[in-house]
């Protein structure tokens, strides 16, 4: 029993091991088929988009085009701009913004504005969380030119700026 006693440990843990390995490499391979049928069998529906509609996002998204952007002004640690096309009597904005993240709760960053003739500030868009840092799309219409735009941190949801961390202001000529 002496002579066996220290080889049932090893066994024990390769045998461990490899039973890990093979759920890990079943669940790995199910999980692929399964993604594939879920796609065709939901019925989506896959579509080209026209060669238009594709450059028109591939501009946007690259900032190249006919689109115009304001710098959004903050301390060292944010930043931001604000890409806008007026057309249609409206102005179509994106505001992308690098802001810091707490770890201890997820901050609330939120979008201001106030038009031309306009005494307060109006709440607009709450900053979404991507990728490539917060991220928010809105339209407005052009009578409020110029526009200024502030991103504050808040912490409690409701009309009050609370922290200003980014400013930025559209000052667009309609007559071009």
């Amino acid at each position: 029993m002496k002579k066996i006693l220290p080889f049932i440990f090893p066994i024990l843990a390769v045998v461990i091991v490899i039973f890990l390995a093979s759920r890990w490499y079943e669940s790995r391979t199910n999980e692929k088929v399964t993604n594939i049928d879920n796609g065709i069998s939901e019925g989506v529906k896959i579509e080209d988009l026209s060669q238009t509609e594709s450059e028109k996002l591939k501009a946007f998204a690259s900032g190249i085009g006919d689109f115009k952007s304001v710098d959004l002004i903050g301390d060292d640690e944010s930043e931001g701009k604000i890409r806008y096309e007026i057309k249609d009597n409206k102005i179509y904005l994106s505001i992308f913004a690098t802001l810091p993240i707490s770890d201890e709760i997820k901050d609330i960053y939120q979008v201001w504005i106030k038009g031309n003739n306009q005494n307060d500030w109006q709440k607009t868009n709450k900053l979404e969380f991507t990728k490539g840092g917060y991220l928010t799309n809105l339209a407005i219409s052009d009578k409020y030119l110029p526009l200024e735009v502030l991103v504050s941190k808040e912490l409690i949801d409701d009309t009050t700026i609370e922290n200003i961390v980014l400013k930025g202001i559209i000052i667009d000529n309609l007559t071009e």
